[in-house]
């Protein structure tokens, strides 16, 4: 252990009491105050480091990170403004429960309230959004350092137990902030002097996972053995579960949403067009049986607060209420995939009612042969076309990482069923465009995988800074760039009636290309036309395995022209 002096030692105990748990991902930014936890990660042989000239990327790499890889990155920042940086991807964090640890630089407590240089109140910076938060007190051979690692193995357990999320410790330092050498009394160092021996934490937290007893499991299948008409929704999923066997038994309509890696299933049950197939269609359903968290689909929200069930049945591996139209009848809090393997194993084969899953079926079937018809006639390349397109010609091996507005809308609708499981990215806890590069990015590490990313115009200027993150990444990203000049899904809106306001207030114009971005930053660059050009090329950058920026001029009139004219081709046909 090499500790120059107090502020290096107390850095130390935390990076190291990090990377004994597992934890040994850091993001850091540069900055003065932060200098001995910089220090300690620099020189730590089993530390992976990853520098960010801005601590907006930097969360939001991070948190694409956390999100693969299931456990959090650690994020190191200096004092004043760089912490607040970090807040949206903090929020989204906390929303979508994904571990996520900050460690933020600060100044030592007597420098607070006087104006002193690049000081703030960090304390409890980010109020409800972080799951747990301390602030850490200035480094003192009169404090032990077991206090250091205890503290550090609690805020572990906060960002990793049962409700995962963002937790913030904010360590305060008097200078010397560099590896200066002043003594440190060998009867201090003594006190850790078994945890130095050893190579694990301090203090080991475990989580039992949370499985629902025989009676609830007894519950649920008497409910499903009555019902006569019911759907199997799979919402945003945090990992792979398996679910097959229970779509085999239910036999009942599965409508999966994106974000669940499910859509991809090939299964006779599996609707692949269901956006579609409510346009017109009655649902008269008795039964919801719900898997994960929410979807993205706004007509199937519509449609389980229409239908209002006897039942709705809810199980998901947290305790949030997730249930924004009050329908769910049954909350079951539990780990998915066991609750899905013992409730699979005691279900009955399911008899439903005749002649009404071959109806949706059927029409399913006549959903799809409308959508290759119409995008078979659409000579232009649209964004359903792309969507579609990607879906078709991803390798199973890659990553697919999702932007906000109608990249997910569009993947949700129109990507077809090709028996391969995705490992699906988005951040959907607050639906924002910030970050979505650095997301990205970040979910590539953290999958180890190659990954695509599909992303419109606005997306990509708002984080066009994270470009920098991919020159050197091992991990390529392929950026699919819809580029149809503005906020095209404002279009779908009633403000777009009202052209005085919705142009420059809304679409918000702004005829740039980016092959001069992609030239500043040296990622090669090409700018498709047709269908087959994009094929090509997209399969192209995935056999060489290289990051590119792939950008399609889109015309976001004729989308929305391709959608409303396809509703009302489907409401017509399919009855």
């Amino acid at each position: 252990m090499q500790a120059e002096n107090i502020n290096i030692l107390w850095s130390y105990l935390i990076v190291e009491e990090l990377i004994r748990n597992g934890i040994d991902y850091f993001c850091i930014s540069p900055g003065s105050r932060s200098a001995p936890l910089t220090t300690v990660v620099a020189r730590h042989s089993n530390a992976q480091k990853k520098l960010f000239y801005d601590e907006r990327a930097a969360a939001f790499h991070a948190l694409g990170y956390a999100r693969s890889a299931h456990k959090p990155a650690v994020l190191i920042c200096t004092s004043g403004t760089a912490a607040a940086n970090y807040y949206p991807a903090v929020i989204e964090a906390f929303n979508e429960r994904i571990p996520l640890i900050i460690l933020s630089a600060d100044r030592p407590p007597e420098l607070l309230d006087t104006q002193a240089n690049q000081t703030i109140k960090q304390h409890n910076l980010y109020g409800q959004y972080a799951k747990w938060h301390n602030t850490m007190p200035t480094p003192s051979e009169n404090i032990k350092p077991q206090m250091v690692l205890t503290t550090i193995d609690l805020m572990i357990s906060k960002s990793m137990g049962d409700s995962k999320g963002p937790v913030h410790l904010n360590c305060m330092f008097r200078e010397p902030l560099e590896p200066k050498k002043e003594k440190i009394k060998d009867s201090y160092l003594s006190l850790i002097e078994r945890w130095q021996k050893s190579r694990k934490p301090f203090t080991k937290y475990y989580t039992s996972p949370i499985i629902a007893d025989k009676n609830i499991i007894k519950e649920v299948n008497g409910i499903l053995e009555k019902s006569k008409r019911g759907l199997l929704i799979i919402g945003r999923l945090s990992k792979e579960i398996n679910v097959s066997g229970l779509i085999n038994r239910l036999r009942w309509p599965v409508f999966a949403d994106i974000t669940s890696g499910c859509r991809f299933i090939k299964s006779p049950y599996m609707i692949q067009n269901f956006d579609h197939l409510m346009l017109n269609s009655d649902f008269l359903l008795d039964t919801i049986l719900h898997i994960g968290a929410q979807f993205t689909s706004k007509r199937l929200l519509q449609l389980t607060s229409k239908v209002n069930p006897e039942n709705y049945i809810l199980i998901e591996d947290s305790s949030e209420r997730i249930d924004p139209h009050h329908t769910v009848t049954l909350r079951i809090h539990s780990d998915v995939n066991p609750f899905i393997k013992r409730l699979s194993q005691t279900l009955s084969i399911k008899k439903t009612e005749k002649g009404w899953i071959e109806d949706i079926l059927n029409k399913d079937k006549q959903i799809s042969g409308i959508i290759d018809d119409q995008m078979s006639r659409d000579t232009l390349l649209s964004e359903p076309v792309i969507a579609r397109l990607i879906s078709e010609n991803i390798f199973s091996q890659n990553g697919l990482f999702l932007s906000n507005s109608m990249p997910i809308r569009d993947m949700n609708t129109f990507a077809v069923v090709n028996d391969a499981f995705r490992f699906v990215g988005a951040n959907r806890g607050a639906s924002g465009i910030d970050g979505i590069i650095a997301s990205a990015s970040g979910f590539a590490a953290g999958l180890q995988r190659t990954t695509i990313l599909l992303i419109g115009d606005l997306a990509f200027l708002h984080d066009i800074n994270s470009l920098h993150l991919l020159k050197n990444s091992s991990l390529p990203l392929i950026i699919v760039l819809l580029n149809n000049n503005g906020g095209g899904i404002f279009r779908f809106l009633p403000i777009a009636k009202y052209e005085e306001i919705f142009k420059p207030y809304f679409l918000t114009p702004h005829t740039f290309t980016f092959q001069y971005a992609a030239k500043l930053f040296e990622i090669p660059y090409h700018l498709v036309e047709n269908k087959s050009t994009f094929v090509e090329i997209f399969t192209e950058a995935q056999n060489q395995n290289k990051t590119i920026i792939i950008e399609a001029k889109t015309d976001s009139v004729n989308n929305y022209r391709f959608h409303i004219q396809l509703n009302q081709i489907v409401q017509e046909r399919v009855k």
